[in-house]
């Protein structure tokens, strides 16, 4: 006989899965990095995984990266202020492919 369960909790379920709930973290992370850098800064970086407060961010270049360290304390206090469910105490960034097929 088939156990009765919530339709939340079978959701949570199949969200956490199939990777849903990462994708829209993601995307939280990356809307909320959008309103922090700007626009410009914003399309030239993509973000990575999170791990122990570590953000991985994926930029398009040097330059990119070199703007980002220093304005990184700004960012992560920003961050910190618009997405308190999310712990990030540093960002770890990388030149790597930004945008396209992988």
């Amino acid at each position: 006989m088939s156990r009765v369960q919530r339709i939340s909790t079978v959701l949570s379920q199949l969200m956490s899965r199939r990777g849903y709930a990462s994708v829209v973290a993601a995307e939280q992370q990356m809307d909320a990095i959008r309103n922090v850098v700007g626009e410009s800064l914003a399309s030239q970086i993509r973000i990575g995984r999170l791990r122990s407060g570590s953000l991985e961010i994926i930029v398009a270049d040097s330059v990119t990266m070199q703007e980002l360290t220093f304005q990184e304390r700004q960012i992560v206090r920003r961050l910190a202020d618009m997405t308190p469910e999310i712990t990030i105490k540093r960002l770890r960034m990388k030149v790597g492919q930004v945008s396209g097929e992988f």
